[in-house]
C-alpha cells in the first residue's frame, strides 16, 4: 500500500489482493506483465508502493524488496463486495461506490452468460466472470445497457430496469465514459452483486374454473428470489388497461373479494403458492369468468399495504367460464332460448345443469325432475336450447356452467354460477283439491 515501507512492510495478501498476493518477477524485456479481469492481478483501487528486490540473495523475504521502484495506481472500486438489494419492479439507487479514480465517466454492467436466463435457469443467478470472454451484458433486465455513474457515484435504475427477482454481478468499467466502455472486456473489475427481489420468471401464469378452487404458483410453487410466506399478491384486470404498481391498477373488487391474497404453503409442503377457494359458507373466491394480471409484492417493500408496491407481473391468471349473472325467463311447457352467455373460453362444448334456487353450484345436485335429467349443452351462437319437454313446471333454478375443457361428469363440476333461471307455470303440477257436493 502507498503508506508502507519498502523493505518494511510485506506484499498485499487481501482480501482481494492485487497481483495475487504474490511478487512478480521481470521478463527478459525487463518488464512485468500484469493480467485483468475478475481473477486477475488488477482486482481493486488504490495504491501501492512497487518494492524491487535485485536477485542477490533470492528475494525470499519481504526485507529483501528494499528499494523503492514507483508508485502503482490503479484505477477503479477499491473492494469488490459493494452489494445492493433492490425490489422487483421498484425504482433503486445503486452506491454510492468506493475506489481509485472514480467518476461520472465510469460505467457498470450486470452480467449473463449465454443460454442461462432464460434457457438454463428460471431466476437468474451471479453467473461469468467480469471482463473474460463469454460473459455478456444482460439483455433481459436493466434495458439491456450499461449504466453510467452519476456524479454522486451512485447508479440509479428505474423501475423497468428490473422486471424479475434475480442475482446478477456488477462489473465496473473505470474512465472509459460513453466512447470508451462498449464492450465486456473493458468491464473486468468485479464491483459486488446485486440482489433483485421478486418473481422470476414474469410468465408463471395459471388456468382455472369460474366458481371451483384455484392454486397460483402450480405445481413447484413461485419461483423468485427472496420470496415468503409474508408477499402478497393482488389480481389486477387486463381490461383496465394498465400494468402492476401503476395508476389504475388496484384489486378487482370481487375476485378475491377485494383483497390482496397472501403467498402461503400448504400441508407442509414448502411450495409458495396462493390460494382461492370454492365456494363454502361464502360465495367462491373467483366466481366469474375473466383474465387477470397476477401483481406481486415482496413483503419487503412496506407492508404490501398499498396498490403501487404490487409492481411485479408474476404472470396472468386465466379464469374460464362465465363472466356476470344472467337471469332468463321462460314458460312451463314451451320451448325457449337462454341467449345472451358471456364469459371467457366459453364454446360449444360447455354444458350447463340447473339446480334447484337454495342451492349452490359446484355443491348441489341437480333436479332430476325436471330438464328431462341431464345436462344441457350450449349450441352455437352461445346459446341454450331447451324443450318443452325440459320444463314441466314452473320455478326457480340456479343454472350452474361447466366448460368443455373441465371434465363436466358430474354435479360437482359444474361451478360456474351462469344466473337464475325463473319458469311461469304452475308447481308443482300435483295441487289437487278434494271439494264437497253442494258445499
Amino acid at each position: 500500500l502507498a503508506h508502507a515501507l519498502c523493505g518494511r512492510s510485506g506484499q498485499d495478501v487481501g482480501p482481494s489482493p492485487i497481483m495475487s498476493g504474490s511478487a512478480k518477477t521481470l521478463s527478459a524485456s525487463i518488464s512485468v506483465a500484469v493480467s485483468g479481469g475478475e481473477a486477475g492481478d488488477t482486482l481493486k483501487g488504490g495504491t501501492w508502493r512497487m518494492c524491487y528486490c535485485a536477485d542477490y540473495n533470492g528475494c525470499a523475504d519481504d526485507e529483501s524488496f528494499a528499494a523503492l521502484l514507483g508508485t502503482l495506481t490503479i484505477l477503479g472500486p477499491s473492494h469488490r463486495n459493494q452489494d445492493s438489494t433492490c425490489q422487483a419492479g421498484m425504482p433503486c439507487s445503486l452506491g454510492p461506490f468506493l475506489g481509485q479514480g472514480l467518476s461520472d465517466q465510469d460505467y457498470i454492467a450486470f452480467v449473463t452468460t449465454a443460454g442461462h436466463y432464460p434457457g438454463s435457469s428460471v431466476v437468474h443467478q451471479a453467473v461469468g466472470s467480469c471482463g473474460a470472454a463469454g460473459t455478456l451484458k444482460d439483455t433481459s433486465s436493466f434495458g439491456g445497457q450499461y449504466k453510467a455513474l452519476s456524479s454522486t457515484l451512485e447508479v440509479v435504475l428505474a423501475a423497468s430496469d428490473m422486471p424479475r427477482g434475480g442475482v446478477w454481478k456488477m462489473c465496473y468499467c473505470t474512465g472509459g465514459g460513453a466512447a470508451g466502455c462498449t464492450s465486456q472486456n473493458y468491464f473486468g473489475a468485479r464491483v459486488g452483486v446485486l440482489t433483485v427481489l421478486g418473481p422470476s420468471p414474469n410468465d408463471q401464469d395459471a388456468t382455472c374454473f369460474a366458481g371451483a378452487s384455484c392454486v397460483l404458483g402450480g405445481p413447484s410453487g413461485f419461483t423468485g428470489q427472496g420470496l415468503s410466506t409474508n408477499d402478497k399478491i393482488q389480481l389486477v384486470p387486463t381490461s383496465a388497461g394498465a400494468s402492476c404498481g401503476t395508476a389504475g391498477a388496484s384489486q378487482d373488487p370481487v375476485a378475491g373479494h377485494g383483497e390482496a391474497q397472501a403467498v402461503v404453503t400448504i400441508s407442509g409442503n414448502p411450495e409458495l403458492v396462493v390460494w382461492y377457494a370454492a365456494e363454502t359458507w361464502r360465495l367462491a373466491d373467483l366466481p366469474n369468468g375473466g383474465v387477470w394480471l397476477i401483481c406481486y409484492c415482496t413483503a419487503n417493500h412496506d407492508g404490501c399495504s398499498a396498490d403501487s408496491d404490487f409492481a411485479i407481473n408474476a404472470g396472468t391468471l386465466t379464469v374460464q367460464g362465465p363472466s356476470a349473472s344472467l337471469d332468463a325467463t321462460c314458460t312451463a311447457l314451451a320451448t325457449c332460448s337462454v341467449t345472451g352467455l358471456a364469459g371467457q373460453d366459453l364454446s360449444t362444448s360447455d354444458a350447463v345443469i340447473f339446480v334447484r334456487k337454495g342451492g349452490a353450484c359446484g355443491l348441489s345436485a341437480r333436479d332430476r325432475d325436471a330438464f328431462q335429467n341431464a345436462a344441457q349443452f350450449v349450441s352455437s351462437g352461445l346459446q341454450v336450447s331447451l324443450a318443452a319437454a325440459d320444463l314441466p313446471v314452473g320455478g326457480q333454478w340456479l343454472m350452474c356452467y361447466c366448460v368443455g375443457s373441465a371434465a363436466c361428469s358430474t354435479d360437482n363440476d359444474f361451478t360456474g354460477l351462469l344466473g337464475t333461471l325463473s319458469v311461469l307455470g304452475a308447481a308443482p303440477t300435483t295441487q289437487s283439491q278434494v271439494c264437497a257436493h253442494g258445499v
